[in-house]
């Protein structure tokens, strides 16, 4: 999963932690678990669990008919040369919509662009 879009999974499923922390952290470990066993046992006890609500569920179920691609068990035969997000822009896409919204006139844009510039060339 590509690590700019990992932020939704991880919001979406973040109540759980208060219910379950233990099973929050295993659902956080999903698109790492390099056995298949061992994600499909995750995925049984997600699913036999009360404290996961309907849109939780219904969220990582739609999430599993996709799992060839962002879990590490079941993307073993896509070269992904080790990088764990689709492209390094993905991250400025993430900094940019905490920034900006539609409504964003044109000068905040160019003041965001100026800001992210700013930090990249600090660190």
């Amino acid at each position: 999963m590509c690590m700019a879009h990992s932020e939704k999974f991880y919001f979406k499923i973040s109540g759980l932690a208060k219910k379950n922390k233990e099973l929050y952290n295993k659902i956080l470990s999903l698109p790492f678990v390099t056995r298949k066993e061992k994600f499909e046992e995750i995925v049984e006890e997600v699913s036999e669990c009360d404290d996961v609500s309907d849109g939780q569920y219904d969220y990582l179920e739609l999430k599993m008919k996709t799992k060839q691609l962002w879990a590490n068990c079941y993307a073993k035969n896509a070269f992904a040369g080790g990088i764990s997000t689709t492209s390094r822009i993905e991250g400025l896409h993430g900094v940019l919509k905490k920034r900006l919204t539609s409504g964003s006139s044109l000068v905040n844009v160019f003041q965001s662009f100026r800001s992210i510039e700013k930090t990249q060339i600090e660190k």
